[in-house]
């Protein structure tokens, strides 16, 4: 593996949905960042305020799992799992549904 503190950035492009232990791989993430190393992530998530779209999504899961790698759309990566985790987000700079 990496030794801590190797690198500068992490990018995590739509990788979380499909990570069974996410505190885990934040954990992670945050050992072989160097101190003010900056995380960005990319993820689809349940969406919280569209009833219509969490309808589809939880109508999709079951299909979405077996044909897109252990990808959960109904999943809860963003809020909650990154604010108990030791990576910190910033707010959302935008959101797609």
């Amino acid at each position: 593996g990496y030794g801590d503190n190797s690198f500068d950035a992490a990018v995590v492009t739509l990788v979380l949905c499909s990570v069974v232990d996410q505190l885990r791989a934040l954990t992670e993430i945050k050992r072989v960042l160097k101190p003010g190393g900056r995380s960005y992530f990319i993820e689809h998530v349940l969406a919280e305020h569209e009833p219509r779209l969490i309808k589809w999504q939880k109508l999709l899961q079951p299909v979405w799992v077996c044909a897109c790698g252990s990808c959960h759309l109904t999943g809860d990566t963003s809020r909650q799992r990154l604010n108990d985790s030791p990576v910190q987000p910033l707010p959302p700079s935008r959101r797609y549904p």
